[in-house]
């Protein structure tokens, strides 16, 4: 599969000059798997079923880490090209709000290197 190149820290297009950069095989993969991690529900106007119902089951009162937990693997192995979950930690930092999640994923291409998402 190939894809646009984006930008690792604001996620948009990633131009050089005038041309946009393109990704494939394990880069495509982790770089798919960032952004439908970082996907609220309802925000992708063409399919509001995708994404992470962040303010409906993650940032609430009393979260849930292992329901949590449940629904982010499940994202993982929904994505294309991602065959297992080979390791996976999540913390939870209540105080600030923040869910760290860290994994190792099996692709078609091989395994990836660790990803580190925070939500």
């Amino acid at each position: 599969m190939i894809d646009e190149a984006l930008d690792p820290t604001t996620h948009d297009v990633a131009y050089n000059g005038y041309d946009c950069g393109i990704v494939s095989g394990i880069d495509q993969v982790r770089q798919n798997l960032k952004l439908r991690l970082l996907l609220i529900r309802g925000e992708w106007f063409l399919n509001s079923q995708i994404g992470l119902p962040l303010f409906e089951e993650i940032l609430v009162k009393n979260p849930d880490l292992s329901a949590i937990d449940v629904l982010i693997k499940a994202t993982i192995l929904e994505t294309p090209e991602v065959a297992e979950i080979l390791s996976y930690s999540s913390t939870l930092d209540r105080v600030n709000r923040k869910l760290s999640i860290s994994f190792i994923a099996m692709s078609i291409y091989g395994a990836l290197s660790p990803l580190n998402v925070e939500i």
